[in-house]
């Protein structure tokens, strides 16, 4: 699978995540893009590493990133940083919902954003 393939195909997921929520209240972004491609049937092998890639390299630049790449939703508690938040709404299923699952939701529309006009520069040429 080429980048272009990838990215198209991580686009379809995002789309459909945000359409219908996530399957997995206590999976991020990444995981639940990668799972919704693997149970869409596309053979993803090595590729999943890069669509994590594709994300990490796409969430600085969404305007609330939190400074922590593997943790882009900045907590919305000022004991736990960006990775302890992470933690406890992955523990408690609140991934997804409140202030924090409204955040995520932003960045979810923002990597839409971005995959689609990188998605539509190559269709372009």
């Amino acid at each position: 699978m080429d980048a272009l393939q990838l990215k198209k195909v991580m686009l379809d997921a995002m789309i459909y995540i945000k359409e219908n929520g996530a399957d997995d209240l206590g999976a991020g972004i990444c995981d639940s893009v990668v799972e919704y491609i693997d149970e869409s049937g596309v053979n993803l092998e090595d590729n999943w590493r890069e669509a994590y890639r594709v994300i990490e390299s796409l969430s600085p630049e969404w305007p609330k990133f939190s400074g922590v790449v593997g943790h882009p939703v900045p907590s919305t508690n000022d004991e736990l940083t960006p990775k302890g938040m992470f933690g406890h709404a992955t523990d408690y299923g609140e991934l997804w919902v409140g202030e924090y699952g409204a955040l995520r939701m932003e960045l979810l529309d923002f990597l839409i954003e971005q995959l689609t006009l990188e998605v539509g520069e190559y269709n372009e040429h």
